[in-house]
């Protein structure tokens, strides 16, 4: 992944967040910011977290407190 981060202006694949509670914050963050450009609502959000179950509840969980801090 050296070339593709190189690409994007970070490096190498070492210098990306690698920390793993970080890298859980930033993609709740990012999960959460395409629910507001969609503008779903919290139970609308709520209810399509339900239907993946292969996604963990700290995920789940993560986007949900994320819509509240911000929203």
């Amino acid at each position: 992944y050296d070339d593709l981060a190189k690409e994007v202006g970070i490096g190498d694949h070492n210098s990306g967040i690698i920390d793993e509670q970080e890298r859980l914050e930033l993609k709740c963050q990012i999960d959460f910011y395409i629910a507001k450009i969609y503008d779903i609502t919290e139970d609308e959000l709520k209810y399509i977290l339900s239907k993946f179950p292969i996604v963990k509840d700290e995920v789940k969980n993560g986007v949900m407190k994320e819509f509240k801090r911000v929203d």
